[in-house]
């Protein structure tokens, strides 16, 4: 397992690590409900049961193993400041890679999301051997799609009145590396 040290534009230092492996469940059920409850941008409609987490977490070690995701965490304090991952697609896409981060709220704008991006990206890209890296973003997640672009992704699509929060609906985007 890979562990690494990194320090954030403040000066704080996380550890990023490969797999969730070493990190409790409890942590990541912290993590993803602070967040639900800040508002984030996520895919979850409401906050995540410990059994849900545990799901997940033996879900993405199992696609680890199998070869089919790459997954970074950033922890600080035993506590998951922020996560990535790049999954394989399927059958006929099984050369496309679709990427995924968030970011803890206390950890934002701090070059977390930026760190975690461009090292998820060349992780996939050394493993994988792509044709294409994508994602997709709720178009009022500026900032997402802000660092989306810094780091070379660019918009190839615009979903009107795709996502739902908190019954209203929005744009969703689709974007790709260059």
């Amino acid at each position: 397992m890979l562990s690494l040290k990194a320090k954030l534009k403040d000066g704080t230092e996380v550890e990023i690590l490969d797999s969730p492996e070493k990190i409790p469940v409890r942590e990541y059920l912290e993590y993803i409900n602070a967040m639900m409850e800040e508002g984030a941008w996520l895919t979850h409609k409401r906050k995540s049961t410990m059994k849900e987490e545990k799901f997940w977490k033996r879900d993405v070690i199992s696609k680890i193993k199998r070869g089919r995701m790459i997954y970074l965490g950033a922890v600080r304090g035993g506590k998951v400041a922020g996560a990535s991952s790049a999954e394989k697609g399927v059958g006929r896409n099984e050369n496309n890679v679709c990427i995924g981060i968030a970011i803890s709220g206390k950890f934002r704008g701090n070059g977390l999301g930026e760190l975690l991006m461009r090292r998820t990206i060349a992780v996939a890209k050394e493993k994988f051997r792509p044709k294409n890296i994508f994602l997709t973003v709720a178009e009022p997640n500026k900032a997402a799609w802000k660092l989306y672009e810094k780091v070379g992704f660019r918009k190839i699509a615009r979903f009107p009145d795709w996502i739902e929060k908190d019954g209203k609906y929005y744009a969703q985007l689709w974007m790709v590396l260059k």
